[in-house]
């Protein structure tokens, strides 16, 4: 489930609370969604925010082998878990006073493989491109982070297969009209994340970095779909 319908329906994960850590107080503007159907297919993308909701979308579709290329960035060292996956990264750097791992990949793995290196790295930024054996494609623009706060429309997008329609209507337009989503052709969602207050476990209250990780934004989530040129709006009350 994608963190926007998680926080919508009061289910948030750890993936969901992982998407608003870079966040402090205030009201944030996010870059569209888009979804564009025709005859040969469904193309999504997305900003920056959106990498990993793609990649754990795209895992869920896929049954075959992928070919994944590209490269992972995390705070933490990771070789370990790559090698039980049977993933041998091609390069890695660090960045001392970044205090951040850089591991490139290039290599085709089972479904099961891409699965599991997507749920078990999620708090890691999976910059990664993915073609499946079934040509579903998911590309990023760029193998670095972007700054906070700089704009990144269309950092991600997601090819997929006519078919594979339905359920990207069931997670990503769950509170419009079905039978108008259905037929739509030109999707575009915008967000705006309003957060009012940060509640740090008292535990991180004298930790910075642990209580930037598990403090719990509470706010709202404006959201604006357009469907075709009609337009939904609703408020969602965010605690994550």
């Amino acid at each position: 489930m994608n963190f926007i319908k998680c926080i919508a329906e009061g289910k948030v994960d750890e993936f969901a609370h992982r998407c608003f850590v870079r966040y402090g107080i205030g009201e944030y503007e996010k870059e569209p969604l888009k979804i564009i159907r025709s005859g040969s297919g469904v193309k999504l993308s997305g900003g920056f925010e959106y990498v990993n909701a793609f990649h754990r979308f795209l895992a869920r579709l896929n049954n075959g082998e992928v070919t994944i290329k590209g490269v992972i960035i995390t705070s933490k060292e990771i070789t370990s878990l790559l090698k039980t996956l049977g993933i041998e990264p091609i390069d890695i750097s660090q960045q001392r006073m970044k205090g951040t791992f850089k591991y490139e990949l290039s290599q085709e793995v089972k479904a099961g493989v891409y699965k599991e290196l997507v749920e078990k790295l999620y708090d890691c930024f999976l910059l990664l491109n993915v073609r499946t054996e079934d040509a579903r494609v998911l590309k990023v623009k760029s193998t670095s982070t972007p700054k906070i706060g700089k704009p990144t429309p269309g950092f991600v997008s997601l090819l997929l297969l006519p078919e594979d329609f339905e359920i990207v209507v069931a997670e990503f337009l769950f509170d419009v009209p079905l039978d108008e989503a259905m037929n739509a052709r030109r999707v575009e969602i915008l967000h705006t994340y309003i957060i009012n207050e940060i509640e740090i476990p008292k535990e991180y209250e004298n930790d910075p970095k642990m209580a930037r990780l598990r403090g719990i934004r509470k706010g709202e989530i404006k959201r604006s779909v357009s469907l075709d040129g009609k337009l939904y709006q609703s408020t969602i009350p965010m605690e994550v």
